[in-house]
């Protein structure tokens, strides 16, 4: 009956362990497919969800799941939403533009019919001409009908000319347009720096051409006790002076971005020389003491980031190298952790 009991109670752990393991793989999974589904969407859900695989993975415990469950239902509600606005403003674009169409078309239509109409008089006039015996009368005639015909096309030609260019230049116009809505579809709003979509793209350009290039990624240390002790405004305060520090310690040509919340992703071209090389000027130049506002005043924080570095090996998937770069940065927040 020991044995039985023992074996029971080891065949639920391994049963509790895998659907864990299945739980925090779903979430991810819903996180990724739902950007990629809908990009565009100024809504970090698979970031949001990542932090609560973090604390599931932290702390397993009925109470943890249970209040992860709500916060999962929160997370894709917020997700909902978010999608809903994008895509009520992705119609109304749309529907400005086709209305540029119908009226351009429009515009046309009426002009060819009114000249259409003016062709007819000529040609019913050209029938009276062919009617008249008097020559000097039908040279007449004829000039007068030349004279009118030739002032039309010129006419036709010219509204042509300047329909076309009213066209293009509000086609145009909305072309930037939609490259702007496209750039800030691909910048977070918060630091400036690119957001996740944007980091995809790139690194699935490159993984596409064959280039070699390096992901860093940054995990901030105790920052959420910035949120707790002088609110979110100084966080995202803390955030934005961090993103500036960070982006000066990279060549132009590196790609930094917010992974989201407080994680940070760069992605460079070239081997983990330079990459490293990179990551030691942020841990000098990036790391230290910072002041952000709160309603106390300007306070001194103390800023540092876990890190992780990893190459394209050339044959890996994108998940694959940002799971490698992602194992390095937790090793050296577990030592971190270990050495506060």
């Amino acid at each position: 009956m020991i044995s039985l009991k023992k074996e029971i109670e080891s065949q639920t752990v391994v049963l509790l362990d895998a659907t864990m393991r299945a739980y925090l793989s779903a979430l991810s999974s819903a996180g990724t497919s739902a950007e990629r589904a809908v990009p565009g969407v100024d809504a970090h859900l698979s970031a949001s969800l990542a932090k609560l695989q973090q604390q599931l993975r932290t702390d397993p415990m009925p109470a943890t799941v249970r209040s992860t469950e709500q916060a999962v239902s929160t997370e894709f509600s917020q997700w909902a939403d978010s999608v809903d606005r994008h895509l009520r403003a992705k119609a109304v674009e749309a529907r400005e533009i086709m209305l540029v169409m119908a009226n351009a078309a429009q515009s046309l239509g009426n002009r060819d019919k009114r000249y259409l109409n003016r062709f007819r008089e000529l040609t019913s006039r050209f029938e009276e001409i062919a009617n008249l015996e008097d020559l000097s009368e039908v040279r007449r005639s004829l000039m007068v009908s030349v004279s009118e015909l030739s002032a039309d096309l010129g006419n036709m030609e010219t509204e042509g000319r300047s329909t076309i260019a009213s066209l293009e230049t509000r086609l145009e116009g909305y072309r930037k347009e939609l490259a702007e809505a496209e750039r800030r579809g691909s910048v977070d709003v918060l630091t400036g720096l690119m957001n996740r979509r944007g980091i995809e793209l790139s690194m699935t350009t490159r993984l596409e051409a064959k280039v070699p290039f390096c992901v860093v990624v940054l995990d901030l240390n105790s920052f959420k006790p910035v949120n707790d002790n002088y609110g979110h405004l100084a966080g995202d305060d803390l955030l934005k002076q961090f993103s500036a520090e960070l982006r000066a310690q990279f060549r132009p040509a590196d790609l930094i971005g917010r992974w989201g919340g407080d994680e940070f992703i760069i992605v460079m071209n070239g081997g983990p020389g330079d990459a490293q090389n990179s990551v030691d000027r942020v841990r000098k130049w990036a790391f230290g003491t910072y002041k952000v506002q709160t309603s106390r005043g300007t306070c001194p924080v103390e800023l540092s980031a876990s890190i992780g570095l990893a190459e394209w090996d050339r044959s890996e998937t994108m998940e694959q190298l940002l799971g490698r770069a992602d194992q390095s940065m937790y090793q050296e927040k577990r030592d971190h952790t270990h050495r506060a």
